[in-house]
């Protein structure tokens, strides 16, 4: 005899399929808001971020998301390290993650994404009466964890952090809060 049976090894199957199933939500658009820490050289400005994004479920706890980011409030100033003066920054960008999830409490839903981030950053300078401009972009690492709540059949609301490499040594995180619609 051997130690798990057929048997028992459909019903462990089973249990698994039903526990992960509880988190199943098989296509979602998301959008996101909130908080975004821009920073470079020890350098550091805040910025409003917005993210619109679609994931599509691969299994119950496994999905694979594809988002676009901006900033939207205004450009984020840091100063410069060879003239003092302020330098404005603008970045927008996309992303190609997979995301798992698990129930958590039967009520909330964790969730961590991998992947890589596709983004483009404007730098401008004024020197003087002439502005500098440089545009870098880049696919760079791309990391998130968040938290998921039903708020009724097919609408969560989502808390999120992200961290994003952008070019130049630059680095975004983010604190968001969401809707996610599945359907």
């Amino acid at each position: 005899m051997t130690l798990f049976s057929s048997r028992s090894c459909i019903a462990l199957l089973c249990s698994t399929m039903s526990f992960a199933a509880s988190a199943y939500y098989p296509n979602q658009v998301y959008v996101h808001t909130g908080y975004g820490s821009f920073s470079t050289s020890g350098q550091q400005d805040d910025s409003w971020i917005t993210q619109l994004g679609y994931s599509y479920a691969l299994t119950p706890g496994m999905a694979i998301e594809v988002a676009s980011f901006l900033n939207i409030a205004d450009t984020d100033k840091i100063k410069s390290n060879a003239t003092s003066q302020p330098v404005n920054a603008d970045y927008h960008g996309g992303m190609l993650a997979l995301r798992g999830e698990v129930p958590v409490m039967n009520r909330f839903y964790a969730y961590g994404k991998f992947g890589a981030a596709y983004s483009h950053t404007t730098y401008q300078e004024w020197q003087g009466s002439n502005q500098q401009s440089e545009t870098l972009q880049g696919v760079r690492p791309y990391l998130a964890f968040g938290v998921k709540a039903p708020l009724s059949h097919n609408l969560l609301i989502g808390l999120e952090t992200q961290y994003i490499v952008l070019p130049q040594e630059a680095k975004l995180n983010t604190l968001t809060l969401g809707l996610h619609f599945s359907y």
